[in-house]
């Protein structure tokens, strides 16, 4: 017997019969009854919380296959038995086949609870049924929303008739619409690049003859033109026998991962590269700065008809050159000292006009434009021209029958989603330089080694292949960033973003022509190469000054200690044996209050320079310097 009462609608127009109904239902449910016995009654007491409707086959001349329908339309999960005098079998199952639950004879009644109980039973497995379908279409749901959003395809092939089904995600991975994936093997290799078709059919067979998992990474060429990275696996399924009968698996563009990877080990290709490349410019610095100097004291210790001036212009010559191939190192190692100051970026190239045109040739026009009102930005005057003199460098040689090289300064803003290949942007404002050429144009690979040191598509000997990493090391190192548009036939466009800043330009102060470079004062010189030492202190002495020499640290500190005498200047490399040029400097302070810094060196340190850039406040040459550069540095931080 239910524990609940058993909520039964009765359609009985016979008192007597509903009386012996309720009778019987009540030897096996704790019943709660509602009698009605015409049509009206039945369709106003009709209610979905009913557990089951009596209904006899004719009450008052409303037929029970009209109570059936009228209760399908209104509760159709509340089951239906007939109850009737005499019922023919064809009427019988002609209402069983429109969904009445049962039906009994009025002089079987005994039978009635055992009807009722199945009806009842036989709906709880019709909702729980209809529940367990709700729930698995809802997961279904799920499971196409998850593949969906994280753009996974699905494939599926029928290994005794090779056909092939992709989903429509798998299609839109390989560029095609909906459908018209051909659903055959040699359909889906159509789809793999050429190259890859050989590695991918070899991994096709060894995982259908060894019945394992499989997987493979191909590339596919839509019809743009662009190129994607699919990585896809799979498994294959066999029969009790062993024989396989069909394998399914998924399938992902990888693209952006393979792009992010390329990066990383590009980036630190690059900085192995930087961290080479900027020892070696420190030492070669060292070497440079005695062999500028010493060729320009015998040059001036010569009269100047002397024969032997001609091979010290070319030794000097040639030092310059090597100084300058230096300097590319350390900017696109990202290790040159900067001296950065407030310029418009207009005034920079404006007033490399002249020299651009002698250097490029009068078959390329230049242009300069400016779009607005473009900021400021705070930088190294010479090294934006370096920037600028490198591209108009790489325009000339692109366009060899001539063409037009334009430079455009304009405001700019960016934001994250500027970004290009994967790279993050700071968002702010900026100056933007773009500098566009007619010339050949570059094609996709070569686009993404044009930043690499060394890489170049010119004849050997024909350039270093340093031009424009050094463009893009003097960029990253400025804050800015810079992009490249190119495509082959159409010109190529860099563009430079460098940050705006507010203030006014600032102007240098116009150099004396009758300045001095002589002095007087005491320096204390702390140079671990000695043959720089011996230059800077030859070169001083020249010029009028008393210089005290040391080799270490640990030498110069107790030289000071030691000395009675005032020590004016204190000139130290910024990388020494023992300690740092910065530590020595406080000790020599502690020892002689008011003593002048001036550091040296031939790239940078994060003791004298953070990220390259002078700290405010602290006199530093950069090697290679001459005699006469050196003496003006000097006099400057004596002054």
């Amino acid at each position: 017997m239910l524990e609940l009462p058993l909520r039964a609608l009765l359609l009985e127009d016979n008192p007597h019969d509903a009386e012996l109904i309720l009778r019987e239902l009540k030897t096996s449910f704790n019943v709660d009854a509602t009698v009605v016995s015409d049509e009206g009654s039945f369709l106003a007491a009709i209610d979905p919380t009913f557990d089951i409707v009596l209904a006899d086959y004719n009450s008052a001349g409303f037929p029970a296959s009209h109570a059936l329908a009228a209760l399908k339309t209104a509760a159709p999960d509340v089951p239906l038995i007939v109850i009737s005098e005499t019922l023919g079998e064809s009427t019988a199952v002609a209402l069983l086949n429109n969904g009445a639950a049962d039906y009994l004879l009025k002089d079987r009644l005994s039978r009635l609870g055992q009807a009722i109980q199945r009806a009842i039973d036989e709906r709880q497995l019709r909702r729980a049924k209809h529940e367990a379908e709700n729930a698995l279409i809802l997961a279904e749901e799920r499971i196409r929303f998850a593949i969906e959003a994280s753009r996974v395809g699905i494939w599926e092939a029928d290994l005794r008739t090779g056909t092939i089904r992709w989903s429509e995600m798998l299609e839109s991975l390989h560029g095609l619409a909906p459908g018209t994936f051909g659903g055959t093997l040699r359909a889906f290799l159509e789809r793999v690049d050429p190259a890859d078709r050989a590695a991918v059919e070899g991994a096709i067979h060894r995982a259908a003859s060894e019945r394992t998992d499989g997987s493979v990474l191909y590339r596919t060429r839509r019809a743009d033109g662009s190129v994607r990275w699919i990585s896809a696996s799979g498994r294959t399924f066999s029969d009790a026998a062993g024989r396989p009968l069909r394998a399914a698996g998924i399938a992902q563009d990888i693209t952006k991962r393979i792009r992010l990877e390329e990066q990383y080990r590009q980036s630190q290709k690059m900085e192995a590269i930087g961290l080479l490349a900027g020892g070696i410019a420190h030492d070669f610095n060292n070497l440079l700065t005695a062999i500028e100097g010493y060729s320009t004291l015998m040059a001036e210790a010569m009269r100047t008809d002397d024969p032997l001036q001609a091979h010290l212009a070319e030794v000097r010559r040639a030092a310059e050159r090597a100084t300058a191939l230096t300097r590319q190192l350390l900017a696109f190692s990202r290790r040159q000292i900067l001296e950065p100051r407030v310029l418009g970026l207009r005034d920079s190239v404006t007033s490399m006009g002249p020299m651009l045109q002698r250097l490029i040739g009068e078959n390329v026009d230049i242009v300069v434009r400016e779009r607005g009102e473009p900021g400021h930005v705070k930088a190294d005057p010479g090294q934006i021209e370096q920037v600028i003199l490198n591209l108009a460098i790489n325009a000339r040689d692109a366009m060899p029958r001539g063409g037009t090289l334009t430079f455009e300064i304009s405001d700019a803003r960016l934001t994250n989603a500027d970004a290009r290949s994967g790279a993050t942007v700071v968002p702010g404002r900026y100056t933007l330089l773009t500098v566009s050429d007619s010339g050949y144009g570059m094609d996709a690979e070569t686009q993404a080694r044009v930043f690499e040191p060394f890489f170049t598509t010119k004849q050997k000997g024909k350039g270093t292949g340093l031009g424009l990493s050094t463009v893009y090391g003097i960029v990253k190192q400025s804050g800015g960033y810079i992009w490249i548009d190119s495509a082959p036939g159409a010109g190529t466009r860099f563009s430079i973003y460098l940050p705006r800043v507010e203030e006014a330009v600032e102007t240098p102060p116009p150099r004396s022509a009758s300045e001095s470079l002589t002095g007087s004062e005491t320096i204390l010189v702390v140079e671990d190469e000695g043959a720089v030492r011996m230059l800077v202190r030859r070169a001083l002495e020249r010029y009028g000054y008393k210089v005290l020499t040391a080799g270490t640290p640990l030498e110069a500190i107790e030289l000071a200690r030691g000395s009675g005498e005032r020590i004016d200047l204190l000139i130290s490399d910024v990388v020494l044996p023992q300690m740092s040029g910065r530590a020595l400097a406080n000790h020599i302070l502690e020892a002689k209050a008011g003593t002048r810094l001036l550091f040296m060196s031939g790239y940078t340190d994060d003791a004298i320079v953070h990220h390259g850039v002078l700290d405010e406040g602290t006199p530093f040459i950069q090697k290679p310097f001459t005699p006469q550069a050196l003496a003006r540095k000097v006099r400057q931080v004596l002054a």
